[in-house]
């Protein structure tokens, strides 16, 4: 498949092959190991790309896919960790054209990307969807930590309780300032959204219509129970809502 990089200027096509030829080396002792998985999705992606687009049906990408591998999307990640998911850095070009997809869900990946490659993340997934596309993110709630310095709730304090005795290495206590920075220092976290940053940042890409909405929850039929972080009991389930931000927007 051909790359839609003509767009970039000659000092960013050298700085993206750097970064290619440094990725590729980082990416040699998966080779020389034989993690299949990884191989496949990294060398064989142009060809899988290409199966998927030329398929019949709705165009639909899921952005860090890591094990919520989907039926009828085109499921990608950094680090594919199995032969259905297509090797993708959203730091870079999409290896896509203008207008393909009709649906992107990107399911707690932003606040893995400093603020600039977050936006950039945005203004790709605005490029690749067609018009009338939509984009459905989730990420964890910084208005939601915001009100745990406040202890407005019993709520706020299970969830405290939740961190507290599921992370112990972490969160030795259960105190809300030890979780707080848990959130924002661990699991790789480099920015965090509340709803206000969130929408200004999709519209600013050029989004509309950014809307809040629950965990599992849409109006549309192919975004609907889409997350898979939901935990794996009742209260995991109830914690993981309560912790997270999920958005939709269209582009226009």
């Amino acid at each position: 498949m051909a790359r839609k990089e003509h767009w970039l200027g000659t000092t960013e096509r050298r700085g993206l092959l750097l970064k290619r030829f440094r990725r590729f080396l980082a990416f040699l002792p998966h080779i020389l190991t034989f993690r299949r998985r990884r191989v496949r999705g990294y060398l064989c992606r142009s060809s899988l790309i290409r199966a998927y687009l030329s398929s019949a049906g709705v165009k639909k990408l899921q952005l860090g896919a890591a094990g919520n591998v989907m039926d009828g999307w085109l499921n990608t990640s950094f680090r594919p960790r199995s032969p259905g998911i297509v090797f993708l850095d959203v730091t870079e070009p999409f290896p896509f054209g203008h207008g393909v997809f009709d649906y992107v869900l990107s399911e707690h990946l932003i606040e893995h990307l400093p603020y600039n490659d977050g936006r950039f993340m945005l203004a790709e997934c605005f490029r690749v969807l067609k018009p009338g596309g939509k984009i459905r993110l989730s990420t964890p709630d910084l208005g939601m930590l915001a009100g745990l310095l406040s202890q407005r709730g019993e709520k706020d304090a299970s969830y405290v309780r939740w961190i507290a005795s599921n992370f112990p290495g972490d969160v030795p206590v259960a105190s809300t300032t030890i979780v707080v920075n848990n959130l924002f220092y661990n699991w790789g976290h480099r920015f965090l959204y509340d709803f206000a940053m969130m929408k200004s940042a999709l519209e600013e890409t050029g989004f509309t219509g950014v809307t809040a909405c629950e965990v599992g929850v849409s109006d549309d039929a192919a975004l609907h129970g889409v997350e898979l972080h939901r935990g794996k009991s009742t209260l995991d389930e109830e914690m993981s809502a309560f912790e997270a931000l999920v958005v939709e927007a269209t582009r226009p």
